[in-house]
């Protein structure tokens, strides 16, 4: 697994340039897409896919408090080893959700003070997939002769980009990833993002059989404790995490018919019991999405507690909307027949509160 901060200054130098507008790497990886013919599309902590001129906009909005010649984002790669695609099919989806995961870790990474910690809502970032890489100038299988620059490289490429903005979501935050080891230190951050996927899928890369990473039998509870950064929270720190989500509750409730709202103190045990990770801030999102659909979710703690909808409560629930939307007709061939009504199904699709502070 490879994790890269880039830094604009020697990596890719203005392909990267990141001290004005996004819009010139979004460009950037739009281009390098479309060279390879594949569909540029975005995609977010909750969204699934955004244009590019949105996550450029995402960047670009999200600016205020940052001078002329600060930076104002951040581009970072995720690029798993072949092995490890191999592992996972090359499931995009399974690379979006391990993006989710790792930029979950690039929050709870910043050290600020207090001992507070970002959770992943509180960054804003967009990433785009690519499929494929192609042999530049300098690399050494083009120096050695043993390749052409601008031909594909063999074997799976897919790897990710990331845009992450130098400010918190609440714009009082300064995040810089390129700073001081100890507001936030890139190699324990690439070393959580490898054990998080060793952990998830069980496979290791080429580099973690020579023994520079920890083996899978290293890979206990204890030790994803440790590289994960998973330790209890202060107490202060929880109190002002169940503070943030009983807001958000109280935001989903409004779109509720009374009968179907939340209870906060129930949704905010579930989320202390989960280490208010990524999962549960997804699932609340997902559930506030839906209210607004007007399509509450049937069992939302189920949801809260394990990221995933129970699959018999949604099918009864999309069979009994879809036999009253069809009753009308149902009844009117009755009649006409003295047949028996059918029942139909569909399919039902499925598809941040800001602190302020900032960081010296």
């Amino acid at each position: 697994m490879y994790i890269k901060v880039i830094n604009p200054k020697t990596d890719g130098h203005d392909a990267y340039k990141n001290d004005g507008s996004a819009a010139q790497v979004v460009n950037y990886l739009r281009k390098e897409g479309l060279e390879k013919s594949e569909e540029v599309r975005f995609f977010t902590r909750e969204e699934e896919s955004i244009s590019g001129a949105e996550a450029a906009q995402m960047m670009d909005e999200n600016v205020k408090g940052l001078t002329k010649k600060e930076a104002k984002f951040y581009s970072l790669v995720i690029s798993p080893s072949e092995q490890e695609l191999h592992a996972i099919g090359n499931d995009p989806v399974k690379l979006q959700d391990f993006t989710r995961d790792v930029m979950a870790a690039y929050a709870s990474e910043f050290k600020l003070p207090n001992g507070r910690v970002l959770a992943p809502d509180e960054i804003v970032w967009a990433a785009v997939q690519h499929n494929e890489r192609h042999y530049r100038g300098t690399d050494k299988e083009v120096v050695a002769g043993e390749a052409v620059a601008g031909t594909k490289k063999e074997g799976l490429q897919t790897h990710i980009h990331v845009m992450v903005s130098a400010r918190d979501a609440e714009q009082k935050i300064t995040l810089n990833p390129l700073g001081k080891a100890d507001r936030f230190s890139r190699v324990e951050f690439a070393a959580r993002g490898g054990a998080e996927f060793a952990m998830q899928y069980q496979v290791l890369d080429y580099a973690s059989e020579q023994g520079k990473l920890p083996t899978m039998k290293a890979l206990t509870a204890t030790f994803r404790q440790a590289i994960l950064g998973k330790e209890p929270m202060g107490e202060e720190e929880i109190a002002r995490r169940r503070q943030k989500v009983g807001e958000k509750v109280e935001q989903v409730n409004a779109q509720l018919p009374a009968d179907k709202q939340l209870d906060a103190e129930r949704v905010k045990n579930i989320g202390q019991e989960r280490g208010f990770d990524r999962v549960f801030y997804s699932s609340l999102s997902r559930i506030g999405k839906r209210a607004e659909q007007g399509k509450p979710v049937e069992e939302p703690y189920t949801l809260l507690r394990t990221g995933k909808l129970n699959p018999a409560a949604e099918v009864s629930r999309a069979a009994s909307l879809a036999n009253r939307s069809v009753v009308p007709f149902g009844q009117g061939l009755a009649k006409l027949t003295g047949g028996q009504r059918e029942n139909y199904t569909q399919d039902m699709s499925e598809k941040s509160d800001r602190r302020h502070e900032r960081e010296r």
